[in-house]
Formats: C-alpha cells, structure tokens, sequence
C-alpha cells in the first residue's frame, strides 16, 4: 500500500504528538509519588497547548470536514475538559491545606484522560505502524527493546524503590534489560534496593520477556 505525502507526514506529526503524551504520562507517573509542585499547573497548560496544536494540523491534513470531526472529536473533548481542569487548579492557592489532594486529583485526571487517547488511537497507532516497513527481527528488537525503556521507568519510580535506596537511572535500566533478557545479572540487591511493587514489576517484566 502506497502512502501520498500528506499521509506520511500526518503518520509523522501524529507519531512525534504521541511520543510527547507517553513521555507526559510517564512523567506524572513520577510526580505522583512526591509532594505538591507548583510544575504540575504546567501539565495542564502544556496538553492544552498540544491538542490545540493538534486540532489545528489535522484539520489541514483531513479530506473533508465529515472525516475530521470524525478524526478529531475526542480531541475538543479533550482539550476542554483539561481546560477546565486546568483553570480550576490554577485557582486554587498553592498555600491552600488541600493544595495537595487537589493537586493530585488534577494529576490522576490527566492520567484518565492520557490512556483514554491511546485507547481511542489504538487503531490510528496500527495505522501508522503499517505505514512503516519493518521486517520480523526488527519487530523482536524493538518489542525487546520497548520493554526494557517501560520497564526501566517503572522500576525508577519512587514507590517502586524503598525509601533508604539511593538508585540510579541506569542502574534501574540495566535491572529491567536482565529481568527481560532473564541473564540474572545484577548491579542492586533486589531483595532490599526495591519495594514489594518493585518487585512485581520485575516479576512482571520476566514473564513478558524472556519467558513469554
């Protein structure tokens, strides 16, 4: 199947947008696990500024308008929910005693509306995955090496780590390429350097690679 310019170049914007919104979701993720920061009123901003930007572009990439609602309708949804949300928080005093219950309400929206999307473009992602030439060994390093990435994130993940432990990033990622791989090799003591979910997640990531 051959694809015109316009529909490569939808498949690459489509892919860079995706890519921002993983690394967002990872990222709060991550600020799940501390105290308020006045950075999370960013979040919100930030998103908005995306599916503005995305609504703008699809709009010159669609064939007819009919296409385009079709297309984009979850996105206007989107983006006014988060902008209500965002105005809401934003109008809370960051010295406010539940400044951090809303805080992490705010986050947890964000998230459900994050994994909503990639529900939603599940069948835009396949589209874009056939759109590119990849043969088998390429599928099986790229699964391989995928899992690692997801992994290494969420065995850094502070709840996922006790307390005490001073951890590295590499150190997280070289832990998640052995659990994959199942080569049993070790840089941190397993047994105290991560928490019972840590743990899980090391479980888990056995299972979905060498193993499954």
């Amino acid at each position: 199947m051959r694809y015109s310019n316009t529909e490569k170049l939808s498949n690459y914007f489509d892919l860079f947008i995706l890519f921002i919104e993983l690394d967002i979701f990872i990222w709060v993720l991550f600020e799940l696990s501390y105290v308020f920061r006045p950075i999370v009123y960013e979040v919100g901003r930030i998103l908005v500024i995306i599916y503005i930007l995305e609504i703008i572009v699809q709009f010159f990439f669609s064939p007819s308008p009919k296409a385009y609602l079709k297309k984009c309708w979850h996105l206007f949804v989107s983006a006014a929910v988060l902008f209500l949300l965002f105005n809401r928080i934003s109008a809370v005093d960051t010295s406010h005693r539940f400044i951090f219950i809303y805080s992490k309400l705010f986050l947890v929206s964000v998230e459900f509306i994050l994994f909503a999307k990639f529900l939603l473009q599940a069948k835009r992602i396949r589209e874009i995955y056939k759109s590119f030439k990849v043969n088998p060994a390429q599928i099986i390093v790229l699964s391989f090496a995928g899992i690692i990435l997801i992994g290494s994130f969420m065995l850094y993940l502070p709840y996922a780590r006790n307390g005490e432990e001073d951890m590295r990033y590499i150190d997280a990622l070289f832990t998640s390429t052995s659990a994959v791989t199942v080569t049993g090799l070790v840089v941190v003591d397993t047994g105290t350097a991560f928490s019972r979910v840590g743990q899980v997640f090391l479980i888990l990531l056995i299972q979905t690679g060498g193993l499954g």
